[in-house]
């Protein structure tokens, strides 16, 4: 390996793209600094090489150079407005800076095909109006938190997942449910209770995940104490951000087992 990015490295700098990634595959972990100008010399080579775009914003995502992701990122995705894997960077990069409306903004103009990741593509997605409805809620927007709760929970065809049977949604639904108390819909916020409670008792005691977590608050609220208690033992806790919405939207001050 030595050897190798020896040779490599007395190459020079001549205008071949990929002399510059194979470069930068070796710096990677050890010095990132360096990888990142092997990076960005490919694309300043090769600029109308959609692949050298990709190559140094998924390094900066992965690395941690957000704001040069961010930067160099919107240049290439306003460039390549139809390749999907920029694009899809581009949404991560804008994630990491809690860019929530303009990453919803990117995802509503993609047209995916199942065969090009999707699955990963609906993960954004959701993420994406998750957190704008929780940024929504520390703001007091609760109606438009509804609908971004709603947004998270779908399926949209352009994106190219199709809804699975019986989706795991109780997370959502819980916060949906505690804002349509706050607005005084309490029939659409108990039919939601009833919807969590049923689906967590299907999915008995092998559920442990966060969604696991809002179905034993929902046990708590019904009372059913043990139950509950069993239930937010072993469930995973949602993220501090979820937790600290679940906080602001209970009428009495929560604590979070």
């Amino acid at each position: 390996m030595k050897e190798a990015q020896a040779l490599l490295d007395g190459c020079g700098d001549p205008e071949f793209a990929p002399l510059y990634h194979a470069r930068a595959f070796f710096h990677r972990e050890t010095d990132p600094e360096r990888a990142l100008r092997e990076y960005r010399a490919a694309a300043r080579t090769d600029p109308d090489g959609w692949r050298n775009w990709f190559r140094l914003l998924e390094f900066c995502n992965r690395a941690g150079y957000v704001e040069l992701a961010y930067e160099e990122g919107g240049r290439a995705a306003a460039r390549y407005p139809d390749s999907l894997p920029i694009q899809v960077e581009y949404v991560r990069t804008l994630l990491e800076r809690r860019d929530y409306r303009e990453a919803a903004d990117v995802l509503d103009n993609l047209t995916v095909l199942p065969s090009e990741g999707a699955t990963g593509v609906h993960g954004l997605y959701v993420r994406t109006h998750l957190q704008l409805a929780l940024e929504e809620i520390g703001s007091g927007a609760l109606k438009p938190a509804v609908d971004s709760l709603e947004r998270s929970m779908s399926y949209p065809e352009h994106l190219g997942t199709g809804r699975p049977y019986n989706p795991d949604l109780r997370m959502q639904q819980y916060l949906q449910a505690l804002c349509f108390l706050r607005l005084g819909e309490k029939d659409k916020a108990e039919a939601l209770f009833d919807a969590i409670h049923r689906f967590s008792e299907l999915q008995g005691r092998q559920d442990k995940g966060p969604h696991a977590y809002c179905g034993g608050l929902v046990f708590r609220r019904r009372g059913k104490t043990v139950s509950s208690r069993a239930w937010l033992d072993r469930a995973e806790r949602p993220s501090a951000d979820v937790l600290e919405a679940l906080r602001l939207l209970e009428r009495k001050p929560l604590e979070i087992p």
